[in-house]
């Protein structure tokens, strides 16, 4: 998530084009994206919250209520 700043500029190898962020825009990058690159859009510097999950998260009893039901 994005949170201060004019927003961010996403680029990926494995995307082929930049993609653009702005600030309160909440995005996940999975790992499987490989190397990317966060830069600031504008002069101000962006501040960026970075969350992870364990292994096995969504697996969880607990935690079934999040999975999409697709019927």
């Amino acid at each position: 998530m994005a949170t201060a700043g004019s927003g961010l500029r996403f680029d990926a190898v494995s995307l082929g084009a930049p993609l653009r962020f702005n600030i309160v825009e909440t995005f996940i990058v999975p790992a499987a994206c490989g190397e990317f690159r966060l830069s600031a859009l504008g002069s101000e510097p962006v501040t960026v919250i970075r969350a992870y999950l364990r292994g096995g998260w969504f697996e969880r009893e607990e935690n079934q209520w999040l999975k999409l039901d697709h019927s």
